[in-house]
C-alpha cells in the first residue's frame, strides 16, 4: 500500500463515518478498486481508533452529559433531570451489546472482505435508509425507545 492509497483510505473513513453509510463497507470496496490484496490489520486499527477519537471529540459535550448523569446515578446523587441521559446510556449499551453479539456470531463467515457480498449488503442498507427517511415518527434521540435502540444495534 502506498502513502497515497493510505491517505485516500483514511479520507474515505473520515468522511464516511459521519454519513449514514458503512465506512467499513466502503473501505472494502475502495481496497478492491485499488487492487489491494492485503492491508495490515494495524492500519485498520489505526483508522478506527482515529475515528473513535474524532467521534468522542465531536460529541464530547453529549458524552460528558451522559457520563455525569451516570456518575451521579452510581453515587446516589442523581435526580429526575438525569433520567433521560440514564435511559439513553442504557439504550446505547444495549444496542452495543447486541451489535457485538451479532458481530461475533457472524465473524466466522468471513463475509466482511468480500466486495460482492459487501456491495449487496450496502444496497440492502440503502433500501433500509430510504425506507426510514420516508417513515414518519419521532426523530429525536430522546424518544427513540428500547425497540428502536435494539433494532439499530442489530442493524449495525
Amino acid at each position: 500500500m502506498t502513502v497515497i492509497q493510505a491517505a485516500l483510505l483514511g479520507l474515505l473513513q473520515g468522511v464516511a463515518e459521519f454519513l449514514p453509510i458503512s465506512s467499513s463497507g466502503h473501505l472494502v470496496l475502495a481496497r478492491a478498486l485499488m487492487n489491494l490484496e492485503t492491508v495490515p490489520e494495524l492500519f485498520d486499527v489505526i483508522l478506527h481508533v482515529a475515528t473513535l477519537f474524532v467521534v468522542i471529540w465531536v460529541f464530547r459535550k453529549r458524552i460528558g452529559g451522559l457520563l455525569v448523569s451516570l456518575y451521579r446515578f452510581l453515587f446516589r446523587k442523581s435526580d429526575e433531570s438525569d433520567r433521560p441521559n440514564l435511559i439513553l446510556t442504557l439504550q446505547l449499551l444495549g444496542a452495543s451489546v447486541l451489535t457485538a453479539v451479532i458481530g461475533l456470531g457472524i465473524s466466522s463467515l468471513n463475509v466482511r472482505e468480500d466486495p460482492g457480498i459487501v456491495s449487496a449488503l450496502l444496497i440492502v442498507t440503502a433500501l433500509i435508509l430510504t425506507a426510514t427517511i420516508r417513515s414518519r415518527g419521532n426523530r429525536s434521540i430522546e424518544g427513540i425507545g428500547w425497540r428502536r435502540a435494539l433494532i439499530i444495534g442489530a442493524a449495525q
